[in-house]
């Protein structure tokens, strides 16, 4: 996977990416990882409906939030409901947290591997 994160909607695929390597006028957001900070951003002129449900999917959830800041994206420049966005991820690493404060941030959230480290 990419070091973005792809949101799926209605089978169309949208990308949110790093700052300046999108086209266009973008939204940006800043967020924390387990190693620093880096930001994203996504297109203002993304075709997403307010009432669409929306998955976010990413290789995968550490600390969280690289899937958390492109779920606030959506919901807050795009009014979609936080209830419609699901975030997926390949692996999770529970002893991190990010599953948790995604879920606790009113997001779903689904993983195919728990990765626990001990």
């Amino acid at each position: 996977m990419a070091p973005h994160s792809l949101i799926v909607s209605d089978c169309l695929s949208l990308w949110s990416g790093k700052p300046g390597k999108l086209p266009n006028d973008t939204y940006k957001r800043s967020h924390d990882l387990e190693y620093g900070s880096s930001s994203l951003e996504i297109q203002k002129n993304t075709n997403i409906k307010t009432f669409e449900k929306i998955v976010i999917m990413d290789d995968l959830i550490a600390t969280g939030g690289t899937a958390l800041a492109c779920a606030q994206l959506v919901h807050e420049n795009f009014g979609v409901l936080k209830k419609n966005i699901l975030i997926q991820a390949v692996i999770n690493l529970p002893e991190l947290s990010g599953s948790d404060l995604i879920k606790a941030s009113g997001y779903s959230v689904q993983t195919l591997i728990e990765f626990s480290g001990t």
